[in-house]
């Protein structure tokens, strides 16, 4: 499974990032859902969820299954969707219902959601795209916050035209409303700017402009006729618009918050809105009374509405909001709020308990990169601490409901490895992004979490990282060539130290430096020997070619000086430079070379008995760095000063004895 994109030829001459996330395949979102939409060709059975983990879900929501779960998800976007479009297929792609999403990646794709397809992706905003909306039967509209309306062809989806043309509209477009029926031609556009813009989309230009929000207006809903426009805004108010006298007739505020969805009825006589409290009203268009249909959302931390879709009986209402799970609620009236008058609203029904709900998995809301750079501390919305290993792209420990900042100070270690990665973790999973600065990290084996014949072999992390990622892609290679399999240093055949190994679902973005649209999207298990035109250069030097990636470690100067009470005498040259990765223990072999060259009681095995290091009145482990000494114990930007003598009760002569 995945997807491909030709980049002209390849992308081993340019920029490239290669990220892989740590999730498994699951079958629930993560983080919150930004746009819910129901089929309209089995009417209604199918719930579109659009989520902040990059990914769209498609559920079966018949009603004898009302514990939901998912058919099917839609992959390609690599970052949040912010909304999702039913409509008809026509033309080459045939007549079955399709689907249109929008991304913070700033793209649109047209899926096939029967047979889980993408179809086309579109690339031409250059920011956020935040909305969709059916302008006719024939065009969508998407805006974004990039200023732009652009009016898309559902069948060839090229750029008919753009409201506005050059200038595009004024404030970053949060939301866009069209009423879908053959020969319309109205888009409705909520903006930053606080303005409700009416447009006509076959000429691109502005037929109204209606004031009144004192905020950003996050909602729009336009009646089947064109004749009248609701709008919600970030001032908490809900406003009614007259297009025909382009001025508002009235306005309603049951909510305590911003309003960020609205859903008109099939009549425009009553209207559904959801909201950043939490709540969801029902309210008569004409009497401005509004009922509570839902009190509370969620729990506290994910208690904001994002989307609302009735059912096409209009008894019920999909909710998503900033968590993970979707629920279904009865519409009813019954729940008195405020009128518009001031009214306090009864609350004694605020109990509603969902028909149904889809739930979710908690997203990773912050994380803590541990000092040995391979093990990452992450907290998700649950408050659930968990340690990874991204060199093996697996969870090692989870802690339970615990302060990421304490658990961090007891599992630290003291111990300095270069930076070779970043971590994102937007979409609500562990992220790790590598480029070819990857190749930073050269430690010993046995730091690396690799076990080793002896503690001195060196190993770069980044190198044997991308190998075990790309072991599957090298075995189809070899396969399709014929070449012989020959023991490579790093597969653990005749090796001396053992190898990492990645999950085969691994999934593995491949993009362009500034390009929203991945090279190569796939699970680690999946790559094939095609892949290799879409592999970077400098992955394909590693993980083809076997080129040894050589890093020459930064190197430090210290002191090293012999304690003033202690017999031991100086060095001939006291000031010295090294890797900062050496081992205080080389330090200690050297000084005993150095002072005891004809000591043959001095061999390999009692160097550790007998002499210690010394700095800041603290006796170093020979195990530690010397960068992980200047960091944790000397702590000064100088050069490093150590000091060295003989263990209390040596029976090692020194030149006073």
């Amino acid at each position: 499974m995945g997807e491909r994109t030709a980049a002209g030829g390849g992308v081993r001459g340019r920029e490239c990032k290669l990220t892989y996330l740590l999730r498994a395949p699951e079958k629930h979102h993560r983080f919150g859902i930004n746009s819910l939409a129901l089929s309209v060709s089995d009417g209604g059975k199918t719930l579109y969820t659009a989520g902040r983990d990059s990914v769209i879900r498609i559920w079966d929501v018949t009603p004898t299954s009302a514990e939901s779960s998912t058919s099917r998800s839609l992959e390609g976007h690599i970052d949040w969707v912010n909304d999702v479009l039913v409509f008809p297929g026509r033309g080459a792609i045939g007549g079955s219902e399709r689907l249109v999403s929008c991304s913070s990646d700033t793209t649109l794709r047209i899926w096939n959601p029967e047979k889980g397809t993408r179809i086309h992706t579109v690339i031409e905003h250059s920011d956020y795209v935040k909305a969709l909306a059916a302008v006719d039967t024939t065009t969508i509209a998407s805006g974004a916050l990039d200023s732009r309306v652009c009016l898309w062809d559902t069948e060839t989806w090229k750029l008919k035209g753009e409201c506005g043309g050059e200038e595009g509209v004024k404030g970053s477009v949060y939301c866009l409303a069209g009423n879908g029926v053959q020969n319309s031609s109205l888009v409705v556009v909520g903006s930053t700017n606080r303005i409700v813009s009416i447009w006509d989309a076959r000429s691109g230009e502005k037929i109204a402009k209606l004031k009144g929000h004192n905020d950003s207006v996050r909602s729009v809903a336009l009646r089947q006729d064109g004749m009248q426009i609701l709008s919600g805004g970030s001032d908490s108010f809900i406003r009614l618009w007259d297009l025909r006298q382009q001025r508002e007739l009235k306005w309603y505020d049951p909510h305590a918050d911003s309003v960020w969805a609205l859903s008109a009825s099939k009549g425009f006589g009553w209207f559904l809105s959801g909201g950043r409290d939490g709540s969801v009203f029902r309210t008569d268009v004409e009497t401005a009374e509004s009922s509570l249909v839902v009190g509370s959302i969620g729990s506290e931390k994910d208690n904001i509405v994002l989307s609302i879709a009735k059912t096409p009986d209009e008894s019920g209402v999909w909710t998503s909001s900033t968590g993970s799970s979707v629920k279904l609620w009865k519409i009813e009236a019954g729940t008195r709020a405020n009128n518009g008058t001031g009214e306090d609203m009864d609350v004694s029904k605020l109990g509603t308990k969902p028909l149904a709900t889809i739930p979710g998995l908690p997203g990773i809301v912050s994380y803590q990169i541990m000092n040995n750079r391979r093990h990452v501390l992450t907290k998700d919305s649950n408050g659930e601490v968990v340690l990874w290993d991204i060199t093996r792209a697996s969870s090692l420990t989870a802690f339970g409901v615990r302060n990421l900042e304490e658990v961090a100070k007891e599992l630290e270690e003291e111990v300095v490895v270069p930076s070779w990665f970043s971590i994102e973790i937007r979409l609500g999973s562990l992220g790790v992004k590598l480029d070819r600065n990857c190749f930073n990290a050269e430690i010993y084996a046995v730091d690396a979490g690799l076990e080793a014949e002896s503690e001195e072999y060196k190993v770069n992390i980044g190198e044997h990282v991308l190998k075990a990622m790309f072991k599957w892609w090298k075995t189809s290679y070899e396969s399709t060539r014929g070449d012989p399999q020959e023991d490579d240093p790093n597969t653990g055949k005749q090796n001396k130290f053992s190898d990492y190994v990645l999950p085969k679902h691994t999934k593995i973005i491949i993009s362009e430096e500034g390009s929203p649209i991945p090279t190569l999207q796939k699970e680690a298990g999946a790559l094939v020997a095609a892949d290799e035109e879409f592999i970077p250069r400098w992955i394909l030097d590693t993980v083809r070619d076997g080129r040894a990636v050589t890093k020459e470690g930064p190197k430090m100067s210290f002191l090293l000086q012999p304690e003033q009470v202690g017999g031991m005498r100086r060095l001939g040259h006291s000031k010295l430079s090294a890797p900062r990765v050496l081992r205080v223990r080389k330090v200690i072999a050297y000084l005993v070379k150095e002072l005891f060259p004809e000591d043959d009681s001095f061999g390999q095995a009692p160097v550790e008995v007998d002499v210690e290091i010394v700095c800041n009145g603290r006796i170093i482990e020979p195990a530690m760095s010397l960068g992980s000494v200047k960091q944790f114990v000397w702590r000064d930007p100088g050069d490093l000063e150590l000091t060295y003598r003989l263990k209390a009760g040596s029976s090692t002569k020194t030149d006073n004895e």
